[in-house]
């Protein structure tokens, strides 16, 4: 009896601990699973984006909201998390401090028609940018807040550029909407502590992105979204007190255009 023991024991405890181990599963694993999980039945096209190096970029004329986080909260973005207002050293303005893990969208988001202009700035405040994963931006089907949007497949995202700064030079656009997923290559080394300016153009079911004045997408990443809501999403973790911040937001459309 006590060698039949002795030979069970072990698996016995195996199973425990290997019980205890899935149990002890965080959201942060989840999000990384149901992300791959999604992306491998989404994705159709994964060639690198061709686009021209011309800067034509022209925004909008009707400047409809912005934002510099002039006041001490910021009463216009909501979350699901916390967003704080700090200054930078050397660099002008008030900033929105992204909290790891966390998302913001407009609290009074207004109607978007089918064409207009997204400006803001990004900078990624670090001893270096590979201490920060990825910032995200696109539009997603609604404007809740209640989960962390990670990329273009999830938590009813519809598109997403993420700026891979932990990779040095990847940036990633995708649309669950048009199964595009494709990355293009940008030095993101030299933007530790430096403003990156980003510029959007929507058109249609068309969507042209430039960081400065480097166009990296010019694709059709909607599929007749006639609702749209913008989302930011902050990196999933940092290092070495690495912060993502933002500021200069502002959201402009055409006034021959019919609302």
């Amino acid at each position: 009896m006590k060698k039949q023991f002795l030979r069970v024991f072990p698996s016995v405890l195996l199973l425990l601990v290997t019980g205890y181990h899935l149990e002890a599963k965080t959201q942060f694993g989840d999000v990384l699973n149901n992300t791959k999980a999604k992306k491998s039945k989404a994705v159709l096209i994964t060639q690198k984006p061709i686009i021209d190096s011309a800067f034509d970029f022209v925004a909008a004329d009707s400047v409809i909201f912005s934002d510099n986080f002039t006041g001490s909260t910021s009463k216009n973005w909501k979350s699901n998390g916390l967003g704080k207002i700090i200054t930078l050293p050397g660099i002008d303005g008030k900033w929105l401090m992204l909290q790891n893990f966390c998302s913001y969208k407009l609290v009074n988001p207004r109607s978007l028609p089918a064409k207009f202009t997204i400006e803001f700035d990004i900078v990624a405040s670090a001893d270096k940018t590979e201490d920060l994963s990825p910032v995200t931006f696109g539009f997603a089907k609604d404007n809740s807040v209640s989960q962390y949007v990670p990329d273009a497949y999830n938590a009813g995202s519809i598109n997403a550029v993420s700026v891979r700064y932990s990779n040095g030079d990847e940036i990633n656009i995708a649309s669950s909407a048009t199964n595009f997923d494709a990355s293009t290559k940008l030095d993101l080394v030299s933007y530790a502590n430096q403003i990156m300016h980003v510029s959007i153009a929507v058109d249609g079911d068309r969507m042209r992105v430039y960081l400065d004045k480097t166009k990296v997408a010019n694709e059709l990443l909607f599929n007749k979204n006639r609702v749209k809501y913008f989302f930011l999403s902050a990196p999933i973790k940092s290092d070495n007190k690495a912060k993502a911040v933002v500021s200069n937001f502002k959201i402009a459309t055409y006034k021959s255009q019919s609302k």
